[in-house]
């Protein structure tokens, strides 16, 4: 059954984490706050992000063996596996290691939002063909 619910739950954190480095480029360069912080708003969805990828990395393993082995799909498995596992790295360094080093946590917010954009990517490729 929880394989079943990969592509209902896949899509919170794939938005939670492009919501944290928008959200803090918003703060920066539009709204003209001097921050050498991440905000509040971006660690709560960062750490929200990070418990709800790990949910869906299991439920997608899970449901896998509907689809078959595939180029694709072995892709997608490790490129979701690894989104999660940066996932917890990224909020560890985010919010302890580099607390009030903003330049450097958004590298690793940045980095995390392309992971896992490119998880999605090989994910669209075995839902809707090779030309998404």
């Amino acid at each position: 059954m929880i394989g079943h619910l990969h592509p209902v739950i896949l899509h919170f954190p794939i938005a939670l984490f492009i919501f944290c480095v928008v959200y803090e480029l918003y703060r920066k360069y539009v709204d003209n706050q001097t921050t050498t912080n991440i905000s509040g708003a971006t660690e709560v969805a960062l750490g929200i992000g990070m418990l709800t990828s790990i949910v869906t990395v299991g439920s997608g393993w899970i449901g896998s063996q509907d689809y078959g082995v595939t180029t694709e799909m072995t892709i997608h498995q490790w490129l979701g596996t690894a989104s999660a596992v940066w996932s917890i790295v990224c909020t560890a360094m985010v919010m302890w290691k580099f607390k009030g080093r903003w330049k450097i946590q958004m590298v690793f917010l940045a980095s995390l939002a392309l992971l896992i954009s490119a998880a999605a990517h090989f994910g669209g490729i075995i839902v809707h063909g090779n030309l998404f």
